[in-house]
């Protein structure tokens, strides 16, 4: 039975020795992991701070991009406008232009007519005068 105690205390303490050993290998590794989280957080806050910079200016220039889009609606609207009003300003006087014209010309064509209807007459009466 001390055999037998003896080994059980062996075994006992064997089994301690281990736990202690992988308690001790643990705390190392927590120590090291958290030396690590560390130092990640210290090399990423940095990167934070400029992405959210870049998050800023980003927003930033895409309110300038928005404004400039705004602003060529505009300007395109406006063009339109000024189209419309010098094609109006353009044809209109065309369109008169083109009345007038047509208008005179069917004048010119009945003035021709009553000259030669005229001129018919007047030839006539020259000749029944000449003849008496």
């Amino acid at each position: 039975m001390v055999i037998a105690a003896l080994v059980l205390a062996l075994v006992s303490f064997i089994l301690a020795c281990a736990l202690v050993i992988s308690l001790v290998q643990t705390i190392k590794t927590v120590s090291k992991l958290n030396d690590i989280l560390l130092n990640f957080e210290s090399s990423t806050g940095p990167l934070v701070d400029e992405l959210k910079k870049s998050a800023v200016l980003a927003h930033g220039d895409l309110k300038r991009v928005s404004s400039v889009i705004d602003a060529s609606d505009a300007v395109g609207e406006a063009l339109g406008s000024y189209t419309k009003l010098a094609k109006s300003v353009v044809n209109e006087p065309k369109i008169t232009v083109r009345s007038f014209s047509s208008g005179a010309s069917k004048a010119m064509e009945v003035f021709k007519s009553r000259n030669k209807k005229n001129s018919r007459k007047r030839k006539s009466l020259m000749k029944r005068d000449s003849i008496v």
